[in-house]
């Protein structure tokens, strides 16, 4: 009974930090102070991550420029700076990424690096954080913000086979005529060649039928 009850609170406590966590997530997506401040503590920043992106808290916040919570989160986990989400980008990444915006209010990247973020890091494609700056179309910041969202989108049968790249079920799908069932998808960065080989495919069958 006691090795029963023991394995019941273990359980109990990862269900109550899972909550916590993904309240945390919410709270800085869409920059609700009150919120954040009551459940901001070192622990719970530097061990969220968004399911799907593992961004960070602090990746999540300059993607959605609510750049008001970068300090409080750099003071509570600054380890956070430098870190990689599953596309090998640093919050660093994003903000050089918005700087390049002109409609952009994001203050994020001069934050970051007087904090001491390291500008030197590549992503998964071989680009540091100056290169989106300079070249703003290397990155759909839309898109990014997209998958970013947190609640997250709900996914069906079609985003499934996107994520694991399932391109022959995905072709067939085209070709039987049900190509509309792709429209609007969102394509994570490591299925991008997916995205273009299904872009391909379109314009060969529509050449076709002119």
């Amino acid at each position: 009974m006691k090795k029963i009850n023991i394995y019941c609170n273990f359980d109990l406590n990862i269900a109550i930090f899972q909550n916590q966590a993904d309240q945390l997530l919410c709270a800085i997506c869409c920059g609700d102070v009150e919120r954040f401040e009551r459940l901001a503590n070192s622990e719970l920043i530097s061990l969220s991550r968004h399911p799907t992106t593992f961004t960070n808290s602090l990746h999540l916040a300059v993607i959605h420029e609510q750049q008001h919570l970068l300090k409080p989160l750099l003071q509570l986990a600054p380890q956070l700076l430098d870190e990689k989400d599953s596309d090998g980008r640093t919050a660093l990444h994003y903000a050089a990424r918005l700087a390049a915006d002109t409609n952009s209010i994001s203050n994020s990247f001069q934050i970051l690096l007087e904090n001491g973020a390291k500008q030197q890091i590549m992503d998964a494609e071989g680009y540091i954080a100056e290169n989106y700056k300079r070249t703003p179309q290397l990155m759909d910041i839309e898109l990014v913000k997209r998958i970013n969202m947190f609640p997250c989108e709900r996914k069906d049968d079609i985003d499934e086979l996107i994520n694991d790249k399932q391109l022959e079920t995905l072709e067939e799908i085209i070709l039987s005529g049900n190509y509309w069932q792709l429209e609007d998808r969102i394509y994570p960065a490591k299925c991008q060649d997916i995205h273009f080989a299904l872009d391909n495919l379109m314009v060969h069958i529509i050449r076709t039928l002119l």
